[in-house]
């Protein structure tokens, strides 16, 4: 459990450091489902790290078969509660 919460902080660190408002313009002229390297992608996090937040239930997905999809609506209000304060 030690390292989820050393993970976790990690994380929230990275994503208020590479968040810049035009990942959330890009979000909000996404219309179309996203897929896991879609968030890769925007993020900067790793499949394995984007896999596990959907495991835990911290991102909220959709899955069809063996393909997972993503509200990028969802995506973007994931991203607002992980942002911390500037330092």
């Amino acid at each position: 459990m030690k390292g989820f919460f050393l993970l976790t902080a990690y994380l929230e660190k990275e994503i208020d450091y590479m968040l810049p408002y035009d990942i959330y313009a890009e979000l909000a002229t996404h219309h179309k489902p996203m897929n896991v390297s879609d968030v890769v992608k925007l993020t900067g996090l790793s499949k394995q790290s984007v896999y596990g937040f959907i495991k835990r239930g911290a991102l909220p997905a959709l899955q069809f078969g063996t393909s997972i999809k993503l509200n990028p609506r969802d995506v973007g209000r994931w991203l607002e509660s992980h942002q911390t304060a500037p330092v």
